[in-house]
């Protein structure tokens, strides 16, 4: 386990954590690389943004509108906050009802829920790796 995996699972404030941790140390689009900060970040803009939590957001805006069948939740910290790295649990058919949305581009019977625009920028590669890319 990489060293910000054990810490965002089990860490009681990941608000804090995210808030300490991240250090933005080049120019963006030059360099990729994951670690699990980078979600606990969004999640914290998101929840600034909109003013609620972000299962109440994702409840509001994807969840229903895509018709789950059942109620989703989420990991989280000790003071709520979601695990964004790795925390949302859901059924089967209703993550393939996400799934689902994605092959529509977006769309649900009729109801733009993601713009397609988001869809195809959200699967699109950021670089263009080579044919033979195991070594990264």
């Amino acid at each position: 386990m990489n060293g910000d995996d054990a810490k965002t699972y089990c860490y009681p404030d990941l608000r804090e954590l995210a808030l300490e941790e991240t250090r933005i140390t080049g120019t963006a689009g030059e360099h990729f690389h994951y670690n699990n900060y980078h979600p606990l970040l969004l999640g914290l803009v998101l929840e600034r943004a909109t003013g609620v939590a972000v299962a109440d957001y994702l409840e509001a805006k994807i969840w229903q509108p895509i018709g789950a069948e059942y109620p989703g939740s989420w990991s989280l910290d000790e003071h709520g906050f979601e695990k964004m790295e790795s925390g949302i649990n859901g059924r089967a058919i209703d993550f393939a009802k996400f799934g689902r949305l994605y092959l529509d581009d977006g769309d649900r019977d009729g109801t733009q829920v993601v713009p397609a625009a988001w869809v195809a920028a959200s699967t699109r590669p950021w670089v263009d790796l080579p044919a033979d890319y195991s070594s990264y």
